[in-house]
């Protein structure tokens, strides 16, 4: 089963999310979730609401990969997503990473119980029941409820 590569990123200057048009990779080695690639990415083009296009380069920017699923309303789930569920004997927010050790040698997206340290999620009930309700970036507060 194939899914639709895309990012968004996490703009560290403007403090907004907005999706990627362009990743510009040198070459050189880069590291990415502890693989090895033989090109670096050195910045993105990014799509203004405007219709205008702006560049940042490394360390201006967090890139948020697609996950290929999408929540109960038909949402797309990315990386740093926090998904909310009333499973479990109530309601509870996870968030949604990158696991290197998870799915064989590739890894995997997977949710994290943020609230409750003794829930391990069953990916497919978090996500076919869940709801993208905020990320990590532009709404760190759901994470400080959850503590």
């Amino acid at each position: 089963m194939s899914r639709e590569i895309k990012f968004r990123a996490w703009d560290k200057i403007h403090k907004v999310i907005i999706q990627v048009d362009i990743i510009f990779f040198s070459r050189g080695t880069g590291l990415r979730k502890r693989v090895v690639h033989p090109f670096k990415i050195e910045g993105i083009t990014l799509d203004m609401p405007e219709g205008k296009e702006y560049t940042l380069y490394e360390g201006e920017f967090i890139l948020l990969e697609f996950t290929g699923l999408k929540d109960k309303n038909g949402k797309e789930i990315f990386e740093g997503d926090i998904l909310r569920t009333d499973n479990y004997n109530g309601e509870h927010n996870f968030l949604v990473q990158f696991d290197n050790d998870i799915g064989g040698s590739i890894g995997s997206f997977h949710p994290i119980c943020i609230d409750d340290k003794n829930i391990s999620s069953v990916h497919s009930q978090v996500i076919d029941e869940g709801e993208v309700i905020g990320n990590i970036y532009e709404n760190p507060e759901l994470l400080e409820e959850a503590k």
